[in-house]
């Protein structure tokens, strides 16, 4: 049941925010009652990315913060640890903490590199992009989306995070390119 339902939670996007919050406290509580730690830190992770997406930015880093600890001192998983991190950046672009949010960005980079998971390397240099648009700063947002673009030829991968297609398009379109925003934004679309 636990396995299933840290399964539900790995939709993410897809699921309106209140149900993904219903599947991670459960989750929660089950690997709780578990004394599963693993999987109770991945329902932390879930239940902050539902926070986050809801807009309750002080409960998701609170969430975040408290996984994060977790994750640093009682259990040994680097990539969640690197989700946790980016679900952090996350919070501070939309708190306008954008000097926090690219650092968190660095940070998933390191331990995507060293653990070799593309997908985490495309999330965080597309999370120091964003922070950049947000900031107006056009040339360098533009410069990580397409780092992150670059990362990998695995179209199949790029198609799990369709919103680099989207900051790629409003990156082209800030700066007047409207073929290239056109193009990027068709791309994105095609991936949804």
């Amino acid at each position: 049941r636990l396995q299933a339902t840290l399964l539900l939670c790995e939709q993410g996007y897809s699921l309106h925010p209140a149900t993904l919050l219903e599947y991670a406290k459960s989750a929660y509580t089950i690997a709780e009652e578990l004394n599963d730690k693993v999987s109770a830190a991945k329902a932390m992770y879930n239940e902050s990315a539902a926070l986050t997406n809801k807009g309750l930015l002080d409960s998701a880093l609170a969430v975040a913060n408290k996984c994060e600890d977790i994750l640093k001192t009682s259990l040994n998983d680097p990539l969640l640890l690197a989700n946790i991190l980016n679900q952090k950046g996350r919070c501070f672009v939309r708190k306008n903490q954008y000097k926090e949010a690219i650092q968190m960005g660095y940070d998933v980079i390191e331990l995507a590199e060293k653990n070799k998971d593309p997908l985490l390397q495309v999330k965080a240099k597309t999370l120091i992009g964003w922070a950049y648009l947000e900031m107006g700063q056009q040339q360098e947002a533009i410069q990580w989306h397409l780092k992150a673009l670059n990362t990998t030829s695995d179209t199949m991968l790029l198609q799990k995070y369709a919103i680099l297609y989207g900051n790629i398009a409003t990156n082209y379109n800030n700066l007047g390119k409207l073929d290239s925003a056109f193009y990027y934004m068709q791309k994105g679309i095609d991936c949804a």
